[in-house]
């Protein structure tokens, strides 16, 4: 059998409980930190910092 192997892009998004921020807009931020990583290469992360809200 052979080998599998995988090198895995992630985008991140955190905030505060008292962040106001709809589902959607989070979802969004780490959607485009995901592309970020993408950009970067193989194996790697990003994290979505100081993204605003709507609300």
């Amino acid at each position: 059998m052979g080998t599998f192997s995988a090198s895995p892009s992630l985008g991140i998004a955190a905030i505060a409980l008292t962040t106001q921020g709809s589902p959607e807009e989070i979802v969004s931020a780490a959607d485009q930190a995901l592309y970020r990583a993408k950009s970067q290469g193989r194996n790697r992360y990003n994290v979505a910092e100081n993204w605003e809200s709507s609300a």
